[in-house]
């Protein structure tokens, strides 16, 4: 279990990203620490306003794609039938958990901010209860069973595809070992967090101390 890490030599990587019509591109960032270059904040990760559509042909017709403004935003429209793209946003959903004054991260072996640390969380499936898939992220990346006791809030920032749900969660079994795409796990106290992958996390965790510490 991990308790302190050492910030990232400066280093240089290849970022893969959309462009606003869905062809993969790459952008070379170069950084002191990852979470400049390849976190939720970052503008090279999420490098255009318009949010990158599934592909760059029509559902309807199959011509391609034109960027257009609809609706006082930039969009995906179909020249030839007036069909237009309206990219929803993704649902991610993370956990809380704190055991002896110390809150559960995870370090991060994905981009997003590989190699630097979040708490545990992801991506909710079609169809899932938000609640649930946050109970499975913390499972799947950490070993730890835990049971959701409280919404500290829904977090969103504008032209950013992703809105994250964040509980407040308690361990009720398992065992703490990093799941196969985190590199490490370990609880940490607040006032010395690891490197964070996400500058947002700490908004989060603002809003939790503000509840947890300091009354509803």
């Amino acid at each position: 279990m991990a308790s302190t890490i050492s910030t990232a030599a400066a280093k240089e990587a290849t970022i893969p990203a959309r462009n606003t019509l869905g062809f993969m591109r790459f952008v070379r960032v170069t950084s002191t620490a990852l979470c400049r270059s390849v976190g939720h904040d970052s503008p090279s990760w999420y490098p255009v306003k318009a949010m990158p559509p599934d592909s760059k042909y029509c559902a309807v017709c199959a011509t391609v794609l034109e960027v257009r403004e609809v609706a006082g935003r930039q969009r995906p429209v179909c020249p030839a039938c007036g069909h237009v793209v309206y990219d929803d946003p993704k649902v991610a959903a993370i956990c809380i958990v704190e055991r002896d004054l110390r809150v559960l991260m995870v370090k991060r072996g994905n981009q997003p901010g590989a190699g630097l640390w979040s708490m545990p969380g992801g991506y909710v499936d079609r169809g899932e209860v938000v609640e649930e898939a946050a109970v499975r992220e913390v499972l799947e990346e950490t070993g730890l069973q835990v049971k959701v006791e409280r919404l500290v809030g829904l977090f969103s920032k504008p032209e950013h595809p992703v809105i994250v749900a964040a509980y407040a969660a308690r361990e009720v079994g398992g065992v703490l070992k990093a799941g196969p795409e985190a590199l490490d796990v370990g609880f940490f106290p607040l006032d010395d967090l690891p490197p964070l992958a996400f500058a947002g996390d700490l908004s989060i965790l603002d809003g939790w101390k503000s509840r947890r510490y300091g009354g509803d």
